[in-house]
């Protein structure tokens, strides 16, 4: 479930950029399809403006929620993760 005031994008794919930099970089944290964007550098709720900020923005903070089938493995990771970006890929934030 996602928190009060947030809308998700669920990813239907993943195309070359940030993400699919993301992921060859961190096979083990990877974004897939399903997944659900929640909030981009602090904007939730307003899917067009997320979609601004990934688009216009050099530095890249994202809260995503595992899709349900991802979230339910036997080593109980995390259902949300934020992800951040630093030098063009992101890197989990702490």
């Amino acid at each position: 479930d996602t928190a009060p005031g947030m809308i998700p994008c669920t990813l239907h794919g993943i195309i070359p950029g940030a993400v699919s930099d993301w992921n060859a970089e961190n096979p083990e944290q990877r974004i897939e399809r399903g997944d659900s964007i929640l909030s981009v550098n602090g904007v939730s709720g307003d899917l067009t403006e997320m979609l601004t900020r990934i688009a216009e923005d050099d530095t890249l903070s994202m809260l995503v929620q595992r899709s349900k089938s991802r979230s339910q493995s036997p080593a109980g990771s995390r259902s949300q993760s934020p992800v951040g970006e630093n030098n063009g890929l992101p890197e989990e934030n702490p």
